[in-house]
């Protein structure tokens, strides 16, 4: 391409430089976003393997499990800290209960249910 006079060339090349800053602000900007979607992504990640650890360990609300760990500063990734949110909030967990035996080493006693009563009164179970 020949140009037909310096000023041509140094107005393109003005248009170029100001068209690569431009693209570089952009780029800048959805670097921006992108690491900003990797965080979201983290944590939804992390949400999900902690409500399925919690259906794992019988939790009956998983949103206000994490919530009750959270303001207990549990992060819920080590069985120390699922039994700690088991000891504070028991009511969290189906078939559990406290008694005078939890916690001196006699493990969990389970709560009698009425729909297991009424099928082996049926002699179903």
């Amino acid at each position: 391409m020949e140009f037909k006079s310096r000023s041509e060339f140094e107005a393109l090349l003005a248009e170029s430089s100001a068209a690569k800053a431009d693209l570089e602000s952009r780029l800048a900007a959805l670097e921006g976003e992108l690491g900003a979607s990797r965080e979201l992504a983290s944590a939804a990640e992390r949400r999900v393997k902690l409500v399925e650890e919690a259906a794992a360990r019988g939790v009956r609300n998983p949103r206000v499990a994490l919530l009750a760990a959270d303001s207990e500063g549990l992060s819920l990734e080590s069985a120390e800290d699922w039994e700690a949110l088991q000891v504070r909030f028991p009511e969290l967990f189906r078939g559990l209960a406290s008694g005078a035996g939890v916690g001196l080493g006699e493990g969990l006693v389970e709560v009698p249910d009425m729909n297991v009563w009424i099928r082996r009164a049926a002699g179903r179970g």
